[in-house]
């Protein structure tokens, strides 16, 4: 009996694997550039790359921008009853993203900030980390990012948006268009 739970982990560790794999090709080339957060505490001045807490950069004021996360904003829609939140505030060069999410069908694999109109697809152009928590199908983001010019002019022309991947949906089980609700 141990011999065939032992054969149970190793099939459960490669198919997870092969799951993460397939989500790092759904998402993007796979390769891991200066958009993802710094594991040193992040002073890094890449677009997308995590700065401490507070950074201290400009003196421009801040613009926040909201969204709502939900499987009918995904496309295609998926149905589901995970759900969440999130605030970005752009203060110069740099974001602060503060939210959370929870009720994913599956384990939680990855988010991203993408770049994309709403109900249009795009290429993620920076990976958040959040916490999860230990359920695996919840977590919560706090932490900020340096951002391009590029990427805040489609951050101010609402044009960039927030998914969340699970096991099951690995393109994406909830998603949320960033906006500042100046247009609404």
């Amino acid at each position: 009996m141990e011999a065939r739970a032992l054969t149970f982990r190793i099939l459960t560790v490669t198919f997870t694997l092969l799951i993460s794999a397939a989500l790092i090709t759904a998402c993007g080339d796979g390769s891991r550039e200066a958009n993802e957060p710094t594991t040193d505490g992040g002073m890094g001045t890449a677009p997308g790359t995590q700065r401490p807490d507070n950074p201290q950069t400009g003196t421009s004021e801040e613009e926040t921008f909201e969204a709502t996360l939900e499987g009918e904003n995904e496309v295609p829609e998926v149905a589901t009853d995970a759900e969440g939140s999130v605030t970005v505030t752009l203060k110069g060069d740099s974001i602060h993203v503060e939210g959370e999410f929870s009720g994913l069908t599956s384990d939680y694999v990855a988010s991203h900030i993408h770049k994309g109109a709403e109900g249009e697809n795009g290429a993620p152009i920076i990976t958040l980390e959040p916490k999860v928590n230990s359920n695996k199908t919840s977590g919560s983001w706090d932490a900020s990012y340096a951002i391009s010019k590029e990427q805040i002019n489609a951050l101010k022309a609402d044009s960039l948006y927030v998914n969340v991947h699970s096991v099951n949906h690995k393109p994406g089980e909830i998603r949320g268009q960033l906006t500042s609700g100046l247009l609404e």
